[in-house]
């Protein structure tokens, strides 16, 4: 199932960003010259404000944006989400991605069948042709000249050029990591949501904006991002042993 680097869909055991940090994200996905800047540019700038040790709290935040499309609604807004998400682990082999099942499922979402809506579909936005190409390339060996490209260059590309990086072998190694763990790692749902239909009026008042929906949802003490619906593990009493005549 997607997950937040982890197991479960939307599952992570994150320490909330603080309003400072989550205002400099912000800034940098709603920068009104985000795509006429180049992939190369933006993850300096983005290195240049987080340090590693902010890595992944950053990619925790990034990943509920990139779940909840009434969030990030600009053209270009998701996919440099997707490679703010690869660029805080670039170093690393793609395999240590702590958020790697976040590419995975985003690349093979579950298909509906029968009329009905797959399991989970509500953590698993629908990528466009551009971006599920664009995430292909990041996630095996990318072009030389791919993070020379900005944003809307990539979002502009011919359809019928594009071509698709074989992610097979890392489908595989993240299918075969995740058979080894327990089930009850591997059963969950966030607590936060998108809605599916954004059309429906809003019943008791105004919608908070979406910058004011952030802040409530990643910054605080205990903030819903982390909150998590899931089986927990527990212990069965012992029985009691009658002890007459001991």
């Amino acid at each position: 199932m997607p997950s937040v680097g982890c197991t479960s869909p939307g599952v992570c055991p994150v320490m909330a960003l603080t309003e400072k940090e989550l205002g400099l994200l912000l800034s940098l996905l709603q920068d009104d010259q985000l795509e006429k800047q180049t992939f190369e540019s933006l993850g300096q700038t983005l290195q240049h404000h987080f340090a590693k040790q902010d890595h992944f709290r950053v990619s925790c935040a990034l990943a509920l944006l990139i779940q909840q499309s009434d969030l990030i609604s600009g053209p270009c807004q998701r996919i440099v989400a997707l490679y703010f998400l690869y660029e805080m682990y670039r170093t690393e082999s793609i395999h240590m991605n702590p958020f790697i099942s976040i590419f995975v499922h985003l690349l093979n979402p579950a298909e509906e069948t029968g009329g009905k809506k797959p399991e989970f579909a509500h953590v698993i936005p629908k990528l466009t042709v551009h971006e599920k190409y664009f995430l292909t390339q990041l996630l095996t060996v990318p072009a030389k000249d791919l993070f020379k490209k900005t944003p809307w260059q990539v979002m502009n590309l011919d359809e019928s050029c594009l071509q698709m990086g074989d992610t097979g072998g890392i489908q595989v190694s993240f299918a075969e990591h995740q058979s080894e763990m327990p089930q009850s790692s591997r059963s969950g749902i966030p607590l936060v949501i998108d809605d599916p239909d954004l059309r429906r009026p809003i019943i008791g008042g105004d919608a908070p904006s979406p910058a004011k929906a952030m802040q409530q949802l990643l910054t605080g003490e205990n903030p819903p991002v982390e909150g998590v619906f899931q089986p927990e593990f527990l212990r069965l009493v012992p029985p009691l042993h009658d002890c007459d005549g001991e």
